[in-house]
């Protein structure tokens, strides 16, 4: 279940359809896969993150209920919300730069 918000991230990230399939295989194999398994909170933690991740360019409102699922079944469930916001910082500053050398290369 897990597998799909990863491998969709992971396709919106690299583009690439083969690295997105080898990233969410890799994820499948890794030794704490076998949490995902079993009745612990881990599987919703993973699948909450990773959907809210994805979902933050595009529908911030759900990606914020995904980000209240993880933080609701994990302590940690808030520090994705770490990467939405550099990634902001990120997208802000190369907007701001492009306004930038529009706006110098119009006035010349």
């Amino acid at each position: 279940m897990t597998q799909t918000p990863v491998r969709r991230l992971s396709l919106d990230v690299l583009g690439d359809g083969a690295l997105a399939a080898r990233a969410t295989l890799l994820f499948s194999l890794t030794p704490a896969s076998v949490f995902y398994s079993a009745v612990y909170t881990e599987s919703i933690f993973a699948l909450a993150a990773f959907s809210g991740m994805r979902w933050a360019r595009r529908r911030p409102w759900l990606a914020a209920g995904a980000f209240a699922l993880a933080t609701a079944s994990r302590s940690n469930g808030a520090l994705p919300l770490l990467c939405v916001h550099v990634n902001a910082q990120r997208t802000e500053l190369r907007d701001a730069e492009s306004v930038s050398a529009c706006a110098s290369s119009a006035r010349s």
